[in-house]
C-alpha cells in the first residue's frame, strides 16, 4: 500500500525536525569543544600582545639611549678635535720661537719647558 500524504508530511516534518535538532546539537557540540580553546588562545594572544608592547617599549628607550650617546660622543669629540687643533697650534708656535738673543738654546729650551707645564 501507497503510503499516505499525511504520513509523507509527517515524516518530511519530523525528518526537518531532525535535521534541525541534529543541526542545533552538533552546533553546541561545537561551541562546547572549541569555546574553551579559543578562550585559551584569546588569551595567550593577549599575554603576546602585551609582550610585544613592552618589547617595543624597551627598543624605544634603548633607541633613545643610543641617539643620547651618540650626540655626547659627537660633542666630545668635536671638543677632543678643538683641542688638539689648539695643541697643534700652540707646539707650531714653540717650533717656531728663537731663543732670546745671548741665551743658549738649552736654557731657553728649558725655560720654554718650565713654561708650558706652569699652564
Amino acid at each position: 500500500m501507497l503510503p499516505s500524504i499525511v504520513s509523507i508530511k509527517l515524516t518530511a516534518i519530523l525528518g526537518a525536525a531532525a535535521l534541525v535538532a541534529g543541526a542545533g546539537l552538533g552546533g553546541w557540540a561545537a561551541h562546547a569543544f572549541y569555546a574553551p580553546r579559543l578562550e585559551l588562545e584569546r588569551t595567550r594572544v593577549d599575554a603576546l600582545a602585551g609582550a610585544l608592547d613592552t618589547q617595543n617599549l624597551a627598543v624605544e628607550r634603548l633607541e633613545a639611549e643610543a641617539k643620547e650617546r651618540a650626540r655626547r660622543a659627537a660633542a666630545a669629540i668635536a671638543a677632543a678635535k678643538k683641542e688638539a687643533e689648539q695643541a697643534m697650534l700652540d707646539a707650531m708656535d714653540i717650533l717656531t720661537r728663537q731663543p732670546p738673543p745671548g741665551v743658549d738654546r738649552c736654557t731657553a729650551a728649558s725655560a720654554l719647558v718650565r713654561q708650558e707645564l706652569a699652564k
